[in-house]
This record gives structure tokens, C-alpha cells and sequence, in this order.
């Protein structure tokens, strides 16, 4: 009886795994037919069943994006998923394809962490873009925006390179972690230029490296934000959208993701709190606050109240061209000259061609969208 029973349990599990290895095989044979049907077919990497060309990435789009361009030219298709996108790495190209009828497709992805109807990189509602755009360029896109970030910026580089000198950075050999210290820098530009407020970011970052000697950080209005959490979750912001950007719907919370996007989603709540808490605090602030000030004094929150902003990513990879390096220090040692303390004005700026030049050819253009 034990016998029977064994050999019938063996026969169903056969039948099952049967069952299972013909739709596999099945699938995998309607995937690559469909792949080599396709319409328009471009260059790219030959895609795997179900993953597609998500195993490539590792982590860094720009590096992956470079990759696949040496390979295949300006213009070339790879997989997320089953979802087949184009790359397109032409700038002069966007323009013709950027409509409202394939601005960006849909990822449930991006809709789950709430970025596709938000902002400009994948907002997928135009008339939402638009209205956007025109906001900025009635604020940031004004000689009045321009004005307020030049100073502002001179004055927090003052302000950190006497926490450098206090640190004694600036003497001996003594290293600096110019990245973690910018990400404060920035951080406090962007906070000072959208809302007024100050959050002491560079303060608090040297207090918690020089923990024996800190320096008393000033009154403020967040001073209940914790800065050094902030503006963690603001580095890993970008994290967050390539890990969901890149992942596979179906394979998001399987096991060896599932932490990570755990991690992330609750990163990114905690940034959006944050936000939300400024933002109400600034708007309070406006209600209660006289409406005669001119515009050019009022902070950048108050111009585009609830307005939502992101960051650019520049990557400066011709500054590592030595030729390209010694002509930007010749051009600044021209206009600026060589007086360490001097103010810098917006002229100044304006006379700063090369510079210029050089950060719109470092600009990556990365725009990803559907193609039938």
C-alpha cells in the first residue's frame, strides 16, 4: 500500500514538474520570438526572459549608460522586465520625442513611491510639467535668484572654511572628505535659498567629527530635524529611484530585495515627513508674516509655495581632462583673480564663458521613455 501510494506521489510530481518545464519553456520560446518580431528593432544588449537586461545594471545608471553608448552608438533599446526602453544619449534628438503622447511611460514602480505624478523627470502628467516650468521661470530663472545664490553661497563657504580651520583641515596633512562636507554645503544652500530657514548643517557635521570640542550651534526654527538623518536620506534619494527604476515589478520584494526596498520606502517616507514639516512651517511663517515685503527678498518657497523641486545630477568628467582643468583655473585667476577674500559678483559670473561650457558638456542627459 506504502509502495502505491509513493509511486503515485512520484508519477504527480513528475506530471507537475512537466507541467511547469513546458510553460517555461513555452514563455521563454514566446519571449525571444516576440523580442526578434519586434517593430523598429535598435541595438542593445539581448534581453533574458522575465529580468530582461536588469542583471547589467549594478548600481551606477551613468556608468551603465556610458557602457552601453561605446557599444551600440548615440541611440540603442535594453529590457526592464519585459518592458522594452530606448536610451537615447543625444541631446539635440529629445526634443522630437519628448511629447505628451511618450514623455514617460507607465512603471507602477515609480507610481508606488509616488514620483510619477510629481516634479519634472517623471512626471507623466505635461500639463503638471508645464505649470512647473513656468513657475521656475518666473523665480529661479531671474537675476533676483541669481544675485541671492551668490551670496549666500559665499557666505556658507565662509562659514565652512572656518570650521576647516578650527578643524585644522587647511593645515598639515590632514584629509578632508570633500564629498560628505559638500553634501552639507549643498544641502544648507538649497534650504537657505527655498525656505530662509537654517538648519546648521556643516555645524552639527563638525560637531559629530570633533565630539571633544563642538561648537555651539545657533537657535532655529528645525532645530527638531535631525540634519545628519536629512541629509542622508536626501543622498540616498537617488538611490531609491534607481533601485525602483531598475527593479522588476515582480521580483521587488523577493527575498534578497525585499530589505533593501523595505529600507528605501521607509527612507523615503522619513524625507517626505521631513519635507512636509518644513514646508507647513514656512507656510505658517507666510500667513503670518507681512505681504509687503518685495519679491526679490523673499525666499524661494514663499515665490513657489508647495512647488516640487529636484536636483540635477552633474557629473564633471571633463574636469579630469588636464588641459580642460588648467584653462578653468586660468579663466578664474583672470576674471576672479588671485585675492582669496574678495567678493565674487554676478558679473564676475556672467564673464565665466569656459566654466560655463564645461558644466553644460558635464550635464548628463538621462531620459528614459517606451517605445512601441
Amino acid at each position: 500500500m506504502f509502495s502505491t501510494n509513493l509511486s503515485f506521489l512520484i508519477f504527480v510530481l513528475q506530471d507537475i514538474f512537466l507541467v511547469f518545464g513546458t510553460l517555461i519553456i513555452s514563455y521563454i520560446i514566446y519571449f525571444y520570438i516576440s523580442y526578434f518580431t519586434r517593430l523598429n528593432p535598435l541595438p542593445g544588449p539581448l534581453p533574458l526572459p522575465i529580468v530582461g537586461n536588469s542583471l547589467a545594471y549594478s548600481g551606477d545608471a551613468g556608468k551603465l549608460a556610458q557602457e552601453l553608448r561605446e557599444k551600440y552608438g548615440d541611440i540603442y533599446e535594453i529590457y526592464l522586465g519585459s518592458t522594452r526602453t530606448v536610451w537615447l544619449n543625444r541631446a539635440d534628438m529629445a526634443d522630437k520625442i519628448m511629447s505628451a503622447n511618450n514623455r514617460t511611460s507607465e512603471n507602477f514602480n515609480l507610481d508606488e513611491i509616488g514620483v510619477s505624478d510629481k516634479g519634472f523627470l517623471f512626471n507623466r502628467n505635461l500639463n503638471d510639467v508645464i505649470f512647473h516650468r513656468k513657475i521656475f521661470d518666473k523665480t529661479i530663472m531671474t537675476s533676483q535668484f541669481g544675485k541671492k545664490f551668490v551670496t549666500i553661497t559665499q557666505s556658507l563657504f565662509k562659514e565652512l572654511e572656518s570650521l576647516w580651520k578650527d578643524n585644522g583641515c587647511l593645515e598639515g596633512d590632514k584629509e578632508i572628505d570633500f564629498i560628505l562636507w559638500m553634501e552639507r554645503f549643498g544641502f544648507e544652500c538649497i534650504l537657505k535659498l527655498t525656505t530662509n530657514f537654517r538648519a546648521y548643517a556643516l555645524i552639527n557635521y563638525y560637531n559629530l567629527l570633533n565630539y571633544k570640542q563642538k561648537v555651539k550651534v545657533p537657535e532655529s526654527s528645525l532645530s527638531s530635524i535631525d540634519t545628519e538623518g536629512f541629509t542622508k536620506s536626501l543622498h540616498a534619494y537617488f538611490h531609491i529611484l534607481h533601485h525602483f527604476f531598475f527593479s522588476v515589478k515582480c521580483l521587488l520584494r523577493a527575498p534578497g530585495k525585499r530589505k533593501t526596498t523595505n529600507y528605501f520606502l521607509r527612507n523615503k517616507d522619513s524625507l517626505d515627513s521631513n519635507i512636509m514639516n518644513i514646508i507647513k512651517l514656512q507656510k505658517s511663517q507666510i500667513e503670518n508674516s507681512s505681504t509687503d515685503e518685495p519679491p526679490e527678498n523673499q525666499d524661494l518657497l514663499t515665490q513657489l509655495l508647495m512647488s516640487d523641486v529636484k536636483d540635477v545630477n552633474v557629473r564633471q568628467n571633463l574636469v579630469e581632462i588636464l588641459n580642460v582643468l588648467q584653462q578653468i583655473q586660468e579663466e578664474l585667476v583672470n576674471v576672479i583673480g588671485t585675492n582669496e577674500v574678495s567678493e565674487i559678483t554676478l558679473e564676475d559670473l556672467n564673464k565665466l564663458k569656459y566654466c560655463k561650457a564645461v558644466l553644460t558638456e558635464g550635464t548628463d542627459l538621462h531620459k528614459f521613455f517606451e517605445f512601441p
